[in-house]
């Protein structure tokens, strides 16, 4: 699960709330619940989320079930001006995540480093197009 702020100005107030709803005590969730984790972060009201911030939260962990959840935002703009996301979510739009990669290495840090080889690449062509 990810929220961003994609606004040009900063959101005031920001209140994160989930259905089903955390249980009243958070504390006892077991300690590798992530739910826990999740609840925890935003069981206060952010006073200031800054235009580009982002949060990021594993939702499920190893072979948990996962069931419907909604996530409800409530923010206030810059002109003081109340918003409202409602997001349902449904365990297909979290659980089928794929990413695509068009290398055929496998070992990571030859990836990360061909990765940088191609942003030195890229950055080499800008400059002799500039």
């Amino acid at each position: 699960m990810a929220l961003r702020n994609f606004g040009a100005s900063v959101a005031t107030d920001v209140s994160v709330t989930f259905d089903p709803p955390p249980p009243s005590d958070i504390e006892s969730l077991p300690k590798g619940d992530m739910w826990g984790w999740i609840y925890r972060r935003f069981q206060h009201p952010i006073t200031t989320w800054s235009p580009g911030w982002a949060t990021s939260n594993v939702v499920r962990t190893g072979e948990d079930p996962l069931d419907d959840f909604k996530v409800t935002v409530n923010y206030f703009g810059a002109d003081k001006t109340p918003y409202q996301d409602v997001f349902n979510l449904h365990p297909v739009h979290v659980l089928n995540e794929t990413t695509s990669n068009p290398s055929t290495v496998s070992d990571p840090v030859k990836l990360e480093q061909q990765k940088v080889s191609a942003l030195q690449a890229l950055v080499r062509t800008v400059r002799a197009n500039s």
